[in-house]
């Protein structure tokens, strides 16, 4: 609970110290004077010493009346402001503290409180100790040691929980968006239930706020879904991240990676996630590769026991055929780069038009709501007229007689929605298409410089000493060796990653699990009582505040927004329902409050 036992405003002024001191008792206290008297002020400064002032409409003394931050009139003098200050005594039943607040003071702002842990205004004579806290700045509903709001949370005796942000992300169900639930301000405060709340980017926090104050079992069912939440975005990351391990893994001996996609998924057979590689113009799993390096690597061995004069057949042969595969693979590089630049350059114009499609969309979108609202939206060419020349023009390939409709506004929006998505689909597949045919070029390109190799090892060995060994296939037997090796390392790594990969998706499969089980927002028995109660309750305090705007009968408690709504039955039989403020009198809306 929290209580407010006293409060104190302390102004110095040009003229000395003024102020002034209001105790509270137990139970209702009421305030009531003139205009300009001060209630004002005395509403806003418990307001301000409570850390609650964005329920006025904005932070720190700039929400102040001007009492207690420009002058003091005295009479017919007044005054200016040199420093004041708020001081407020509260009680959780148990515990007593005094919150100390500057409006204006040179050396301290605003955001600095100090907690005095005892009554310092009913009993001033005590000696009590002191701690400072800070507001309105990050870590201030965080922070366990300097933290205001965290203080003063504890000192009620509640545990404020974790809610989700607009984004998806924990946050915290601040003090703040709490506060209007107990307090009404004044000005604006009475429009609706919670007018006066500060945006603080949760997501839904009315109903957050309602749901922790009933203490409904939904609301577990909301911390729970934030816990998956969180968990999942977890495994999301882990996820991704495997997922360029894999994909660097894979670059650095050309291999294409199969079987995994870079959001998570539950995959029951780890053999479907695998590198394939392109090698003489055709793919090779790695096993299958290793198993034909190995067996060539074994037929150099044997070559590489042989002089120059004895393989200059071989040689001559093989040259032939390097030369014939150096003519190929510098046609087929050719080809893809032509292939290339022509993706590149659709996916340039898919781009375009997807951007222009989406132009239009705003902009039938703008027409269909000026037309709702009402208004004329004129066209010169639904006049069938040039918007330069203002000549007759005919924008079809019909004959004339044939009578055309052109598409309305709605019509065009559901077009233009369908034409975007396909765009998007179609720029995603050109865009796959083109970093593939890159993949292609650089592999190609690669082999290209080998066989530019292999060629001009092979011409020296047919012009060197016939009785020396043939340095290319020296060199063949050196790089093949080579290439085992790395392919070996793939392996390893692979099966290293794949590892990794089942955790991933068996934890990914157990939160999709959890999250199908929740199966959204429900009511649990004890729920559906608290609400019914709730409705119960606030239709008899409508009839003891004789609330008259509508038929009580037709009073509910929406089970979405938990909010008064009036429910009434349509001729078809379906029920319809509204705000009951939109259909009460002014006075009755305030009973309704």
């Amino acid at each position: 609970m929290l209580q407010i036992n006293a409060l104190r405003l302390e102004i110095n002024t040009t003229n000395g110290l003024y102020g002034a001191f209001f105790p509270f008792e137990s139970g209702l206290n009421i305030i009531r004077a003139n205009n300009t008297s001060g209630k004002s002020t005395v509403f806003q400064s418990i307001i301000y010493a409570l850390g609650f002032e964005e329920l006025i409409g904005g932070k720190n003394e700039k929400t102040m009346q001007s009492v207690l931050k420009d002058a003091v009139l005295d009479g017919v003098h007044q005054y200016n402001v040199l420093q004041s200050a708020v001081l407020l005594e509260i009680s959780n039943g148990e515990k007593l503290a005094t919150i100390r607040r500057s409006v204006i003071n040179e050396n301290r702002k605003p955001q600095l409180v100090d907690v005095i842990d005892g009554p310092m205004l009913t009993n001033p004579e005590g000696n009590y100790e002191m701690r400072q806290m800070y507001i309105h700045d990050s870590g201030a509903a965080t922070d366990s040691q300097y933290g205001f709001h965290v203080f003063l949370e504890e000192f009620i005796g509640w545990k404020v929980p974790d809610v989700l942000d607009n984004s998806g992300n924990k946050t915290k169900l601040y003090l703040p968006l709490i506060a209007p639930s107990f307090i009404v301000e004044q000005k604006s405060g009475w429009s609706s239930l919670f007018a006066t709340m500060p945006f603080y980017r949760v997501k839904n926090a009315e109903e957050r706020v309602i749901e922790f104050l009933l203490n409904l079992d939904v609301f577990q069912n909301e911390q729970t879904k934030i816990s998956l939440n969180i968990k999942k975005q977890t495994v999301i990351a882990r996820w991704q991240s495997l997922y360029q391990e894999f994909i660097r893994v894979g670059e650095r001996c050309s291999g294409e990676l199969a079987g995994m996609t870079e959001s998570p998924a539950i995959i029951n057979n780890l053999s479907e996630v695998y590198f394939r590689i392109l090698r003489n113009e055709k793919y090779y799993l790695v096993d299958e590769l290793l198993a034909d390096l190995q067996n060539e690597y074994d037929e150099l061995t044997k070559q590489t026991e042989i002089t120059v004069g004895d393989n200059i057949g071989k040689n001559q042969f093989r040259l032939t055929q390097l030369n014939e595969n150096l003519i190929r693979h510098s046609y087929m590089l050719e080809k893809l780069e032509n292939e290339s630049y022509i993706e590149k350059d659709q996916l340039k114009q898919y781009i375009i038009q997807k951007k222009n499609i989406e132009e239009d969309l705003v902009n039938n979108k703008a027409a269909r709501k000026m037309l709702n609202l009402g208004a004329t939206v004129e066209s010169p060419l639904s006049d069938n007229k040039c918007p330069t020349c203002h000549q007759e023009v005919n924008g079809t390939l019909l004959p004339a007689e044939v009578d055309q409709v052109p598409m309305d506004v709605e019509k065009n929006i559901d077009f233009l929605t369908a034409q975007l998505k396909m765009l998007g689909i179609f720029v995603n597949g050109e865009r796959k298409k083109v970093i593939e045919k890159e993949r292609r070029i650089n592999d190609l390109r690669n082999h290209i410089q080998l066989l530019r190799q292999q060629i001009r090892n092979l011409k020296k060995d047919l012009t060197s000493d016939e009785r020396l060994p043939s340095e290319e296939l020296i060199e063949r037997k050196i790089n093949i060796k080579k290439l085992i090796i790395v392919y070996e390392a793939l392996v390893e790594n692979t099966e290293a990653l794949k590892n990794r990969l089942k955790i991933l998706s068996n934890e990914w499969e157990r939160l999709k699990g959890v999250e199908s089980n929740l199966g959204g927002d429900f009511f649990t028995k004890q729920d559906d009582e608290k609400i019914q109660f709730l409705e119960t309750r606030f239709i008899t305090l409508l009839t003891h505040f004789n609330y008259q705007s509508k038929d009580k009968n037709a009073i509910r408690i929406s089970r979405d927004k938990y909010m008064p709504i009036i429910e009434v039955g349509l001729p078809n039989g379906r029920l319809k329902s509204y705000d009951l403020r939109f259909d009460s009198s002014g006075s009755d809306h305030i009973r309704a409050m």
